[in-house]
């Protein structure tokens, strides 16, 4: 007598390569004290990947923000994404924020808000004591970003703006920016 198995054998399975996680890496800018060459800010620019919902993406983005934030270490993260989960200092708050948390016990958070019919805003960058901040122009730099990447011409405007969908107001005005500056 056989253990189970029956006289037709088992039907051949369908063999499936086991599916990995494609590795994301995010950038960021470290700030370092000149001599002791200890972090003293970290600038983080959120991307798709560590906005996704239930993603490993977002939650070692979130480890990692966690992380900072109980440290002495200054914070910053710059949202210029509509689109995937925001911080909940930022929910709610404007198309894009930048915030910053100070590494001081006790710090509030710092957040600037912009809309899209808005300039961005020039954001403080915390050094060491007793050094100033030092101003951030989010504006210009996505300008230049802009015009470096001839987005201009890689961007096609005449498909519908990515998701979550805007307001009919602000998509007007954005109909009306296109028409104005083609040729």
């Amino acid at each position: 007598m056989s253990s189970g198995a029956s006289s037709a054998g088992i039907t051949p399975p369908l063999l499936i390569e086991p599916v990995e996680e494609e590795e994301v890496r995010d950038h960021y800018l470290e700030i370092l004290d000149a001599k002791t060459r200890e972090v003293v800010t970290i600038i983080e620019v959120l991307s798709p990947a560590n906005k996704a919902v239930g993603t490993s993406g977002r939650r070692k983005f979130m480890d990692k923000r966690r992380r900072i934030l109980a440290s002495r270490t200054h914070w910053i993260e710059i949202d210029l994404l509509r689109a995937g989960e925001r911080s909940p200092e930022a929910y709610g708050r404007g198309d894009y924020y930048s915030l910053l948390h100070r590494g001081e016990a006790g710090a509030s958070f710092e957040v600037w808000v912009a809309s899209l019919d808005k300039s961005l805003p020039v954001i403080a960058v915390p050094t060491r004591t007793p050094l100033p901040d030092t101003p951030l122009d989010l504006q210009h730099i996505v300008d230049s970003v802009y015009r470096r990447g001839r987005y201009d011409v890689a961007i096609n405007y005449d498909r519908p703006a990515p998701p979550p969908p805007m307001g009919s107001d602000t998509a007007q005005w954005i109909r009306e920016r296109i028409t104005a500056w083609r040729p």
